[in-house]
């Protein structure tokens, strides 16, 4: 619970599919009138393909804060790495966190979904008892699919209770999309197998097969019946239209709802509740792919099929545009000075609500980009990088554990918070938090959009900045004198050059500083100590003036130049300096004193040699004065 709020945790992928704003509009609504809120963590792909990508995705889940939950649900049809799921559900029961599994048979945790099996075997037994087909061929989804490998028992099912025959050559494998299914009904018919139904997994690949039959001179349902499962929008705007199982996601959202407040009043009376599984009959479409409809112009092109071709071209031509424009300000933001410039093209460009928070080490420059400097995955504070609903950002730091910043305004808004990596390959940069003021489709389309340009465009500024600061750290490298810390001679003779071509700088000041009885000291006490007392005088300099004031060198062994950019005062810089070593002096245990000789030159003329060769005359006078001072 949180700040007197239930909290369903919510883990899932690819929230821009379909189905995915009636189901969260239904279980929110129906929640937020209990006092639930949920957090979606959603990650862009399915993580079925065990890249470094992905990897990188799923560390989104390392976020949840399971000290605030009060149940967790996990799709297991969107997320398709077992090891994943199996460590959310696994931190879950660790914290005596109710569990719930979105279309899985875990007995482990309570079960929630479709019953996939029972749509299969409607779809079959129809094509088989009202259409008289037995030749029949399964278009499955991947073979390692638990949830592929149902629907291909269901099918082997009804075939047994028909005293139809199965063999390995009734199946093929689709992969639950496009261009894999469209492979598997071409070889269908290049091998000359083309049978008299064929059953699909989904829509997807219903559609797919569809095309691929037509393209070689089938009709669909004249020479071959095809279905589908899931009951997606575009079957019903497809030519045929396909008879599928519908799955009411919004139907689902209402139960899932019930089911978890159900299990969280039931758990209250009973702690030790043992999990139990609860499944949703699909509905049976049947359509013109089976037969079951006429299938003439007419209908084919009704309003509402306009209507939907017409919202896919706005949509396309939309994302388009948003395209482009993501791609120009991953540009713009890679030429940004700093984090407060990126937050100001931020702002400019995105006008849906979301908020960008980075790891607390992409602040500094000086950090590897390619690497993680927090022990643990997010690190123990979160950066404010980015709010698009205020118009001034605040630049703050927050706990991890907290998730977002000001979560109270947030939980106002009675909608979902979506959590949305980024990421790098495999290295956290931070996340988006995503929360839309209506369930439009687009909105949710977006979300991986957004957050595959944010990502790439936050990675690239970070990268050109830590370049930037390794060329400047080369820079200075080359530039400064090891012992001392200040400027090296090269160095020094170039800036003087520049300042002696800027016409700002009308009188330019040279103090020449000469270490007394240095040649003593390291005859004596050896070449170390001789070493501090160079250092000694060099921090004089670094600690007197700033540098804005004046630039410092060590311009040979002992030698030290100041230049200033203004005529200065003598007995200003002598006893500013004098300060410093007697300070020192005072307060060492060293057998000897450390000392030195300033001579100090103005010129309007800025000739480097003359102001050297005069203050190196004042100097050797003033050094000579204190030798015949001590005879």
């Amino acid at each position: 619970m949180l700040n007197g709020y239930k909290i369903l945790v919510y883990c899932t992928s690819r929230i821009h599919e379909s189905n995915f704003n009636y189901f969260i509009s239904a279980l929110n609504d129906d929640l937020v009138l209990h006092g639930w809120r949920i957090m979606i963590f959603s990650t862009l792909t399915d993580l079925f393909l065990k890249t470094d990508n992905s990897k990188g995705e799923a560390k989104i889940f390392d976020l949840i804060n399971y000290e605030i939950a009060d149940a967790v649900f996990v799709s297991n049809e969107n997320l398709l790495n077992y090891d994943v799921k199996n460590n959310i559900l696994q931190k879950a029961k660790a914290h005596n966190i109710p569990a719930f599994l979105f279309g899985g048979t875990d007995s482990n945790y309570f079960n929630i979904g479709f019953n996939h099996k029972l749509g299969i075997r409607k779809i079959t037994k129809h094509i088989i008892e009202e259409h008289n087909v037995t030749d029949l061929h399964f278009l499955c989804g991947r073979k390692d699919s638990d949830i592929s490998n149902e629907r291909l028992e269901a099918f082997k099912e009804v075939l047994a209770e028909h005293k139809i025959t199965f063999d390995d050559s009734m199946v093929s494998y689709g992969d639950f999309w496009d261009d894999p299914a469209k492979k598997a009904v071409q070889k269908l018919v290049d091998e000359g197998r083309v049978p008299g139904a064929i059953i699909c997994a989904n829509d997807s690949m219903a559609i797919a097969a569809i095309s691929v039959l037509r393209r070689n001179g089938y009709k669909c349902p004249r020479d071959v019946l095809v279905t589908g499962f899931d009951g997606i929008e575009y079957i019903f705007y497809s030519n045929p239209k396909i008879t599928s199982a519908m799955c009411s996601y919004q139907m689902l959202g209402i139960e899932v709802a019930k089911f978890i407040l159900q299990i969280d009043s039931q758990i209250k009376e009973n702690p030790n509740l043992e999990p139990f599984s609860k499944f949703i009959e699909p509905t049976l479409i049947l359509s013109e792919s089976c037969g079951c409809a006429s299938s003439s112009s007419s209908n084919i092109f009704s309003n509402q099929s306009l209507d939907f071709i017409t919202n896919l071209g706005t949509f396309y031509n939309l994302f388009r545009d948003e395209e482009y424009i993501y791609s120009q300000l991953s540009f713009s933001i890679q030429e940004c000075a700093n984090l407060d410039e990126v937050a100001q093209k931020l702002h400019e460009t995105f006008k849906i609500n979301v908020k960008c928070f980075l790891k607390a080490e992409c602040i500094s420059d000086e950090n590897c980009p390619n690497v993680s400097h927090t022990k643990s995955v997010y690190g123990d504070m979160m950066y404010v990088l980015f709010d698009s609903t205020s118009p001034q950002n605040e630049k703050k730091l927050f706990r991890t554990n907290d998730l977002v910043y000001n979560i109270d305004e947030l939980f106002d808004i009675k909608k979902p918070l979506i959590f949305s990596p980024l990421n790098h390959i495999d290295l956290t940069l931070g996340y988006l938090v995503f929360y839309f003021d209506f369930y439009h489709k687009e909105n949710f389309n977006r979300v991986s959009q957004i957050t595959t340009w944010i990502s790439n465009a936050i990675f690239g500024f970070r990268v050109l900045k830590y370049q930037h600061f390794l060329q400047n750290r080369i820079e200075r490298m080359y530039s400064l004198d090891a012992l001392s810390g200040l400027y090296n001679r090269t160095a020094f003779l170039k800036m003087f050059e520049a300042l002696e071509k800027n016409d700002k700088a009308e009188v330019l000041t040279l103090v020449m500083c000469d270490l007394d009885n240095l040649k003593m000291i390291n005859d004596t006490y050896g070449h170390a100590h001789g070493d501090v007392a160079i250092k000694t005088v060099a921090n004089a300099f670094l600690s007197s003036f700033s540098p804005e004031e004046c630039i410092c060198c060590r311009y040979g062994g002992d030698e030290i130049l100041a230049l200033f950019t203004k005529e200065i005062n003598d007995e200003y810089i002598e006893e500013k300096i004098n300060n410093y070593i007697d300070e020192y002096n005072m307060n060492s245990n060293n057998p000897y004193k450390v000392s030195a000789s300033i001579g100090i030159c103005s010129s309007h003329d800025k000739n480097f040699e003359s102001m050297l060769s005069f203050a190196d005359e004042l100097m050797y006078k003033k050094k000579m004065a204190k030798k015949n001072r001590r005879k």
